[in-house]
């Protein structure tokens, strides 16, 4: 019945909203986190190259999609949502390789020295927007419940003013629990090597599993 279908609702809403009291990490397996200077050193282009990506997907948006709505008619979520979908796009295309893993379900990567790596937006204090969920609580918590699942996770991320008229910054984040294990300034990193070009490899009809 409608009624019994809306207290369902209710009741997923209530255990999913309640997670992060019912999850404790301590019942899992541990992950290592990466080390930061040798995550910067193994994976320079793609770090490079997700930065030229964030400006690229808000040069995007600003063209393509803001231009379409009045002020007061664009629902607040469009520009994180636009901004990941065509970041997603540049590394589909150009690193095909690295998103072997990723789905339509769970958009991730994988770097050249092993970990999982997630795209979000970031807030102010440099954490990704994450609905409390159990596999984002292992993810945001390095822990996993798999035998054959051993690869940390750092998050690519950026920050923007709140009504996306400036991208305020570009990181990669590795994140353990409350604690922020580092942060790299993906701009200072690009200064620190002089300003490297990146390269890819483009292969434009990749196609993500179901």
């Amino acid at each position: 019945s409608a009624n019994g279908a809306l207290q369902k609702s209710k009741t997923l809403n209530f255990m999913e909203s309640n997670l992060q009291f019912l999850f404790d990490p301590t019942n899992y397996e541990k992950l290592k986190t990466p080390d930061q200077k040798k995550f910067e050193a193994q994976n320079t282009e793609i770090l490079l190259a997700f930065e030229d990506y964030v400006y690229d997907a808000f040069k995007m948006y600003h063209t393509t999609i803001f231009p379409l709505f009045k002020r007061g008619e664009m629902d607040k979520m469009l520009p994180a949502v636009t901004m990941s979908s065509f970041i997603k796009r540049n590394f589909i295309r150009n690193h095909p390789i690295n998103c072997r893993e990723a789905t339509n379900q769970r958009f991730r990567l994988i770097t050249d020295s092993g970990e999982h790596v997630y795209v979000k937006k970031l807030d102010d204090k440099k954490r990704p927007s994450n609905i409390e969920t159990h596999n984002n609580n292992l993810i945001i918590y390095q822990v996993t419940d798999r035998t054959d699942e051993k690869r940390p996770n750092v998050f690519f991320g950026y920050t923007a003013n709140e009504d996306y008229t400036k991208i305020t910054g570009v990181y990669a984040v590795c994140i353990k629990g409350e604690q922020l294990m580092w942060v790299t300034n993906i701009a200072q990193l690009r200064n620190s090597l002089g300003g490297i070009v990146t390269t890819t490899n483009k292969l434009s009809d990749t196609k993500l599993k179901d």
